[in-house]
């Protein structure tokens, strides 16, 4: 994972890991079941903003990183698709429930 994110990072399409949203296509089914399980929190054990599990295919990288999309959360600076507008910023669902903005 973190060879991957560093390779992005040289070729410049993130600067720091949690710009990165990551498509994960594990091969095996023990692999796949293991990251369904902790689906939820695979974004904080990887420190990025997204994580998405796509079935393999011929071809395709088991790990893909890519720019996330959205906006910066102004507590804890992950990009979200869904943000919530709070005072002079925006948050992410997380943070809006931590706070009580939502």
């Amino acid at each position: 994972m973190n060879k991957s994110l560093e390779e992005a990072r040289q070729r410049g399409e993130i600067g720091k890991s949690l710009e990165a949203a990551i498509e994960l296509s594990p091969a095996d089914e023990a692999t796949w079941s293991l990251c369904e399980r902790y689906r939820g929190t695979l974004a904080e054990l990887f420190i990025v903003s997204e994580v998405r599990l796509t079935q393999p295919a011929e071809g395709k990288p088991p790990i893909a990183v890519a720019p996330a999309t959205g906006e910066k959360c102004s507590r804890c600076w992950t990009i979200t698709s869904a943000p919530v507008a709070a005072g002079s910023g925006v948050l992410c669902g997380r943070c809006a429930r931590v706070v009580g903005a939502r």
